[in-house]
Formats: structure tokens, sequence, C-alpha cells
């Protein structure tokens, strides 16, 4: 069973700072998308510029993918558009090849099938 993430008991606070004073309820993305090359323009809770018909909602998210490290620096405050940005910009692992060690088409040595190539 996987581990729960360390959620410090103060989270609500961190939230609230991060979304409210430092951000000042818009979007911290600051040209990274793929939507936009600018500041993104998305304000908390007015509707959305680049989703017709969706209010802005801003969320949390980890710079470092890494949702044990709540340091400050390591917090964005960003709108739907972006942060499905950030999730998809996520390092992808490497396949687990046989060649390599990889245990997802390892030959049955009951039936003796070669490894197929991928």
């Amino acid at each position: 069973m996987a581990r729960r993430p360390a959620i410090p008991p103060d989270k609500g606070r961190i939230t609230q700072e991060i979304i409210a004073d430092r951000a000042q309820r818009r979007c911290e993305c600051l040209g990274g998308c793929r939507q936009h090359k600018d500041r993104c323009r998305a304000v908390e809770p007015h509707a959305h510029p680049l989703r017709a018909g969706l209010r802005t909602a801003l969320a949390i998210v980890f710079l470092d993918y890494q949702d044990t490290n709540w340091s400050y620096a390591n917090l964005k405050a960003l709108c739907q558009s972006c942060k499905k940005a950030h999730a998809d910009a996520r390092p992808k692992p490497e396949p687990l090849r046989p060649e390599y060690g990889g245990g997802l088409f390892e030959a049955d040595p009951a039936r003796k099938k070669e490894t197929p190539l991928l």
C-alpha cells in the first residue's frame, strides 16, 4: 500500500497565503504553457479567459512534482488550464524494457517464449 504524503497541519493557511496574499487571486503562470506566451490573465472567481463558460478556480501545484515539499518556493497558484499544462509537462518514466532489466514483457520460463522487442 502506498504511503500518503505528509500534509502539514496548516495546509489551509499555506494555501490561503499563496493564493490570496502572494498571487492576489491571479494565476501565477508566467508563460510556460502552450495556451499563452505572457502571464496568464485568469483571475479568481471571474470567467476564465481561455475556457469559455468556466469560472477561474486557482489550485496549488508543486513545482518539483513532489507532494511532500511544502516550501513556499516550491508552491505556485495556477488556474485550471495552466495546472493541466503543468501536469502534462511532468517527466515521464522510461518504459520498462527487458534488455534493461524491466519486467514488463519477460519471457515465461515454463513456456520458453521469447521476449518480444519493443
